[in-house]
């Protein structure tokens, strides 16, 4: 939300609908989905107007947008909710969108540490969550957790990457 210096009611940024938004890594730009059918997932500047750039049909879902460390790319996680099946994706800047995983399962927090390497947090035959990689070069996915621990949530900001662990 913004809350205005000068007085005024606070008010949701960048508009009413507004979900998720994540700041690119320059701090220029920002993505966020809305909560209309189909998750219209949208990028804008901060003083401009929303560009469209990715939409399911009714009843899928964009969430967890995030930026690649480079500003080139951003990652998202699509899927039908009630069949719990998440494709892990990727939308390059003027281009298409790109499935990246197929797990075909829950998948959350993709969570940029290089620019090569997206962690993100899924489950593996209802079990789980785990931690699990996705390798850009050789477009490789991996589970990188391999005791009982089950991770439920997974963020890098700027900072070394923090991970909250349910034991």
């Amino acid at each position: 939300m913004l809350w205005p210096l000068i007085g005024g009611a606070p008010h949701n940024f960048p508009d009413e609908r507004a979900a998720e938004v994540a700041w690119s890594p320059d701090r220029t730009r920002l993505v966020y989905h809305t909560w209309q059918a189909g998750d219209p997932t949208l990028s804008r500047t901060t003083t401009g107007n929303p560009r469209l750039i990715l939409q399911n049909d009714p009843g899928l879902h964009n969430h967890y947008q995030v930026w690649s460390k480079d500003g080139r790319w951003i990652y998202f996680v699509r899927g039908d909710p009630p069949l719990v099946r998440w494709t892990y994706g990727a939308y390059r800047r003027k281009g298409k969108p790109e499935q990246l995983t197929h797990l075909n399962t829950d998948i959350a927090y993709p969570t940029p540490i290089d620019e090569r390497t997206v962690l993100f947090v899924a489950q593996q035959s209802r079990a789980g969550p785990w931690l699990w990689a996705f390798d850009g070069k050789t477009r490789t996915t991996n589970r990188v957790s391999s005791g009982l621990e089950q991770y439920t949530a997974l963020a890098a900001p700027r900072m070394p990457v923090v991970l909250w662990q349910v034991s």
